[in-house]
């Protein structure tokens, strides 16, 4: 925002970088959870690769799952920011 009026100019940079701050919190459980899949799936073994690759992708839906329901959590308590 580029504006003559320096109070609005500051309640919108305080905006910003609240948002900013909230959305970081959105990138690190994003973080968070793709180690989460690459910890669970890095030692899997199975017989063949169908069965590797459904036990994969369960275990990373799963690790999807529980992030989707942290950002919610995370958006209820920050009240989005």
């Amino acid at each position: 925002l580029y504006t003559d009026d320096d109070r609005a100019q500051a309640r919108f940079d305080r905006y910003i970088a609240a948002l900013t701050e909230h959305e970081e919190g959105h990138l690190a459980n994003g973080r968070q959870a793709a180690e989460e899949v690459e910890e669970s799936i890095a030692d899997l073994e199975r017989d063949t690769c169908a069965e590797l690759e459904a036990d994969a992708n369960a275990i990373g839906k799963a690790r999807v799952t529980a992030a989707n329901r942290r950002d919610k959590d995370y958006d209820k308590r920050t009240q989005h920011g």
